[in-house]
This record gives C-alpha cells, sequence and structure tokens, in this order.
C-alpha cells in the first residue's frame, strides 16, 4: 500500500462527491465494524459541495482514518463521521471514543512507524496525511468532549463547484 500511494500517479485531481465516497468507505469496512462491535453513522450537514481531489487516494485515506477508528472504539460503541459543508471547502470530522490522543502525540499520529497498536505498521495515518494533503487538504488529530479521537480532514471546494455556486 505504501508504496502504491508513495509512486507518482497518473491519476488526475476532479470534482468528486465526498458524502458518496463515505459511503462506500463506511459499507466497505462494514464487515471489520460489526466484527469490532462498532456501529459506523454518518451525518451530513448543509450543502456539501464536490471537494478537489484524488478519488483513489482520497478513499484509501479515509477507509484508513475510519479503519482507524473502529480499531480504537470500544465494542458496543459508535463512530460518528459528521461532514459540514462551506462555500469553498467540507470539514469531516471522523469521532470515536477510544483512549483518545494525548496533546502531545496529536501531530506525531501522521509520522511514519508511529503506532499505539502492537499489530499496527504505523503507516495508515501517515498516508492518510499524505493523500489528504496531496488534494489540498488539511488533516489534524483532536480530542473529543467526553472521551475519543477525532480526526478533522479539511478539503477545498472543486473550483468549477464554488465557480457555479456564485
Amino acid at each position: 500500500e505504501f508504496l502504491l500511494l508513495a509512486r507518482p500517479a497518473d491519476e488526475q485531481p476532479e470534482a468528486v462527491d465526498i458524502a458518496q465516497i463515505l459511503r462506500e468507505c463506511v459499507d466497505t469496512l462494514e464487515p471489520r465494524s460489526e466484527q469490532a462491535g462498532v456501529a459506523v453513522a454518518l451525518e451530513c450537514h448543509g450543502l456539501l459541495p464536490p471537494v478537489a481531489a484524488y478519488p483513489f487516494a482520497l478513499r484509501r485515506a479515509l477507509l484508513n482514518v475510519i479503519m482507524n477508528a473502529i480499531q480504537f472504539a470500544p465494542r458496543d460503541s459508535e463512530v460518528n463521521i459528521v461532514i459540514i459543508g462551506h462555500d469553498n471547502q467540507v470539514v469531516l470530522d471522523t469521532l470515536d471514543r477510544g483512549p483518545g490522543i494525548p496533546p502531545d502525540k496529536r501531530e506525531a499520529v501522521f509520522e511514519m512507524f508511529t503506532t499505539a497498536r502492537p499489530e499496527g505498521t504505523g503507516l495508515g495515518l501517515f498516508l492518510a496525511k499524505t493523500a489528504i494533503r496531496r488534494c489540498g487538504g488539511d488533516i489534524r488529530a483532536l480530542g473529543r468532549e467526553g472521551g475519543g479521537a477525532d480526526i478533522r480532514i479539511t478539503l477545498p471546494a472543486a473550483k468549477t463547484a464554488t465557480a457555479d455556486n456564485k
């Protein structure tokens, strides 16, 4: 996976429907979430403009972030994916009720080979960060009120969508 995402790709950025990609990711990970005893809920708020992204890279990034949340969420809990659209960007929060990420580790979780799980490779969030930044976005680890983690992704709206909406 690392070699696939690290190589220069012939994939071109395009306007993509972030809600559709997220639904596909949640469906793909449904067997894992069921096995872990974790529900995954997707909430969309506001008008969601298409985002400018490399579709394959964005899909892999979102799969890594959601899978990470499922792995850290306690059994019988819920991972919430909340998307809020704005005129020029989309903000996506992946929220879990796991142990959370200490403030002094929130940047380090995106470094290569950094993991809190014995069976982890430390590549998932690193690759997600690489893909999100390649799309012109940002990814940050935050705390969640009441405990848990919030992985916040901000992606720019596709320029054609922004021009059409004005």
